[in-house]
Order: structure tokens, then C-alpha cells, then sequence
């Protein structure tokens, strides 16, 4: 996804002094930045319909736009290799941070859901994945959130009313087309594992033992009192974060969820290793493996990105990546209507 860089050579002479050159190309740059502003305002203006602008507190503001830059639009689409579509493009402005912008993508064939890529700041990357600000917010997550592909979650009663009303009518009551047969790939991938709760809304989670975002999704959820009546979770020990990740996850599928409560509960936050110690039993190996596989090709799929822990829940969501639990309350709430 590399284009070359730029590069700074020296002006050939010409028959205006240096300072005048100087001047004269500082007021063709100010023309043309004067006229692309006009243009871009009147553009703007006249594709309000179109645009989402969204402040929301000390989050920045948002400004998205189903018009694509057709510079973004090339770079995203050849160094995809046309793999996929993009959708909107928005940027992200907070203040003493900057701008950061991005496209919402999908897959152009066949299943996937939308995904937030971001742009490098000379255009000459395209980054899929987790984009964190140094007070450790996933601004990914946010603008996810904020553009509605997945519920967003407020910050008082207000917003969240706001918010499970958003979560109810963006969910609906069919999986977007995007996710259509996800419970019957979820049951041919035949995963390894065991269920806590019996709530209205299932959930199979894919973790890591040694994972340090599985840990804090572990600990969330816990901080729900009556978690188990609201979900159905289906633990699903995969190994692939470290040499000891097969092992361990043999260990907490062998022993189910008393095994799960030892490896978070002694969780080493400084070393990111689970507490419990590795199985060398076959059986369980040999199950690990076939989970992590079978999730692998899940991801692959659906076009996701194969990173702990995933969140599949019910036939309308494949989250790869960590929900605290107002966010988790917000799509209980969303999906048990």
C-alpha cells in the first residue's frame, strides 16, 4: 500500500530573482487554496442531504460525506486491489490532536460487514484495524459508533435512551444482507467450547488465554450484575498470541468456566499471560486447533480481520475486538426487543 514519497529538489533558475519566485508562487498557492475552499464550501453546501456532522463533548468533531475524494477513492481502491467499495469518507477533528481521516469500506463481493480504514497523513497508506489516541481511546470504535454501523452508547440517561433507540431501529429485525447465513456458518464452523447464562441474546466469544483485551472484556461483562439472564455466551479458547496460547486454551476448555475465572481472575496485566497453566492433553490440543482454525476461516469469510477477542452476536454482528459493558447493555438492549 506504499506510494513513493515526496521529495524536495532544488528550483532551476529562471529569469526572476529568488525572492520574487518566492512570492510569486506564495500567491499562486494562495489563489488555488482560496479557490479549492470556494469549491469545496459550495460543495459542501450543496450536498448537505449527504454530509453527517456530529459533535459529541471532548470526542472531536465528525464530518462524514458520501462524496469521496477521488484521490482517497484510488489510493483505497488500488491498494485493495479493488478487493473492496468505499462508502463514505469522514474526518475526525480534535483539536490540539489534529485531523485524522477515513473512508468507510466494504467488501466488494460477497459478505462483510462496513469497516472503518483510516488514511495515512501523505495518502500514502491505507490502515484497517484499531486506531488509539494517547489517552488510549479507540477512536476506531467511535467513529464505528458514531457513524452508526454499530450501536453507538451514551454518556448520561439521556443519551442513552437516545442510544438504545438508535441500537433498536439501526438492528431491525434481520441481519443486514451483508451477514446473511451467520448463525448457520457459526454452527458449520463447529466450534470447542461452553455456555454461561441463558439470556435472550447469544453471544459466542472467541479468546486467548495470554489476550489483555479478552482479559478487560472479561472483567466488563462481570461488572454487569445479571449478565448471564441478559446473554447466552459461548466460550471459544483458540491459540495464537503466543507459545504457551495452546496450551492454556486447552487448559480453560478442559475445566470449562471454572477454568476461565483462574486464568482472568490471576490475569498478569504487566506481562499480558492468563495465570493458568498449559495442557498437554491431545484431545483438548487437537480441539484448539480446530477452533482456531475454523475461526480463522470464519474471519476470512466475512472479510474481518482475525484478532481477540471476536464477538459473534446472534446472526447480526461479527465484532473483532472488545466492548465494555455499557456498550454490551446497549446491544442487549437493542437485540432483546
Amino acid at each position: 500500500m506504499n506510494n513513493s514519497g515526496d521529495s524536495n529538489k532544488p528550483v532551476a533558475e529562471g529569469g526572476f530573482s529568488p525572492s520574487w519566485r518566492i512570492y510569486a508562487i506564495f500567491g499562486i498557492l494562495m489563489v488555488l487554496v482560496g479557490g479549492l475552499f470556494g469549491y469545496f464550501a459550495h460543495k459542501i453546501g450543496s450536498d448537505a442531504h449527504e454530509n453527517v456532522v456530529a459533535s459529541m463533548n471532548n470526542k472531536g468533531t465528525l464530518t462524514s460525506n458520501t462524496v469521496v475524494p477521488g484521490n482517497i477513492r484510488n489510493l483505497v481502491l488500488t491498494s485493495s486491489h479493488h478487493q473492496v467499495k468505499v462508502e463514505q469518507y469522514f474526518e475526525l477533528a480534535n483539536g490540539a490532536d489534529g485531523k485524522l481521516r477515513g473512508v468507510v469500506v466494504k467488501p466488494a463481493k460477497g459478505n462483510g460487514q462496513d469497516e472503518i480504514a483510516w488514511i495515512g497523513p501523505h495518502e500514502n497508506h491505507v490502515m484497517i484495524g484499531y486506531m488509539f489516541d494517547r489517552n488510549g481511546t479507540n477512536l476506531t470504535m467511535q467513529v464505528a459508533q458514531r457513524l452508526h454501523i454499530i450501536p453507538a452508547v451514551g454518556t448520561n440517561k439521556t443519551d442513552q435512551a437516545a442510544s438504545a433507540h438508535n441500537a433498536s431501529a439501526s438492528v431491525g429485525t434481520a441481519p443486514p444482507p451483508g451477514l446473511k447465513g451467520l448463525h448457520e456458518a457459526v454452527m458449520e464452523a463447529g466450534f470447542n467450547g461452553f455456555t454461561q447464562g441463558n439470556g435472550p441474546v447469544h453471544m459466542t466469544v472467541v479468546i486467548d488465554p495470554n489476550c489483555i483485551f479478552c482479559h478487560k472484556f472479561w472483567e466488563d461483562i462481570h461488572t454487569i450484575s445479571n449478565w448471564k439472564s441478559q446473554f447466552t455466551v459461548t466460550w471459544v479458547p483458540v491459540g495464537f498470541l503466543k507459545v504457551s496460547s495452546p496450551g492454556k486454551a486447552a487448559a480453560v476448555l478442559a475445566g470449562g468456566s471454572a477454568a476461565l475465572r483462574q486464568d482472568e481472575t490471576n490475569f498478569d496485566v504487566s506481562q499480558e499471560e492468563g495465570s493458568i497453566s498449559p495442557s498437554n492433553d491431545a484431545n483438548y490440543l487437537s480441539e484448539v486447533k480446530h477452533n482456531t482454525s475454523a475461526w480463522q476461516a470464519l474471519m476470512g469469510k466475512y472479510h474481518k480481520q482475525a484478532g481477540t477477542p471476536t464477538l459473534i452476536i446472534g446472526d447480526k454482528y461479527i465484532i473483532p475486538g472488545a466492548l465494555n459493558a455499557q456498550e454490551l447493555e446497549t446491544i442487549y438492549h437493542g437485540l432483546s426487543k
